[in-house]
């Protein structure tokens, strides 16, 4: 359930500038190299299968509208 409650907060990030340093840290991909494995999940990964899980089928676009966002997310909240 707390993962669902997070889809709330996304709303706010697909929204944000990309410029801001928010929304850099939380999106963008570390260079470098791994350690042997499963490449990790990135939060960008993370939240766009909750959102699938939600059944958001777009949440970039349907981000930037808030009203529609708040009505997607209506059931995550309860």
């Amino acid at each position: 359930m707390p993962a669902l409650l997070g889809i709330v907060w996304l709303g706010l990030f697909f929204r944000m500038p990309d410029d801001r340093l928010p929304k850099k840290l939380l999106f963008d991909e570390v260079k470098g190299l791994r350690p042997p494995g499963r490449p990790r999940s990135s939060f960008n990964d993370v939240a766009l299968r909750d959102c699938q899980h939600c059944r958001i089928s777009r949440p970039y676009r349907d981000a930037q509208d808030k009203l529609l966002w708040r009505d997607k997310t209506c059931p995550a909240r309860t």
